[in-house]
């Protein structure tokens, strides 16, 4: 049930259809109504909402599943983040990208491209925030981490000519 639910929202991504969002979102909530505790239903089902632009449903489930500190919480924490991003709660946003940061440096289990992708993020909100220093600091962080990557350096410029 949670890989047809992942093959239907798969198909909703790159079709764009609500008939397979909706076949989607209802894979997702058999499984979590079977088994509460599926950290891979719950996530599913909030990207789901996302999709449809149900913001604080989504919101709703990331929460209540990085509550339940279940498996796979970094996946979670990053989608709630994003979510307040769409809320523009930045600071939220940013205090969550900066704790699934620290989760993923302690288990030391992480490719380097998810923590460059964080620290992108982390950059973003705090740009948003109009803390152009701190941006342009976690993209340097980032830059260490993937210094090949020229959207990297090209986003540094970015926010020091804003700066």
């Amino acid at each position: 049930m949670l890989s047809l639910g992942n093959f239907y929202f798969a198909l909703s991504s790159a079709a764009k259809s609500d008939s397979q969002l909706k076949d989607s979102y209802k894979f997702f909530y058999h499984v979590l109504n079977e088994n509460h505790s599926n950290a891979y239903a719950a996530n599913g089902l909030g990207m789901v909402c996302v999709e449809k632009r149900e913001i604080e449903a989504a919101r709703e489930i990331f929460s209540k599943a990085r509550e339940a500190n279940v498996p796979m919480s970094e996946d979670i924490c990053t989608n709630l983040a994003h979510v307040y991003l769409l809320q523009n709660r930045l600071v939220d946003a940013e205090r969550l990208y900066q704790a699934t940061i620290k989760s993923l440096s302690q288990t030391g289990s992480t490719s380097s491209d998810s923590l460059v992708s964080i620290n992108e993020y982390v950059s973003y909100a705090q740009f948003s925030n109009s803390r152009h220093e701190d941006a342009i600091k976690s993209l340097l962080i980032a830059a260490h981490l993937n210094p090949t990557n020229l959207r990297l350096w090209y986003n540094i410029a970015f926010v020091g000519e804003a700066y």
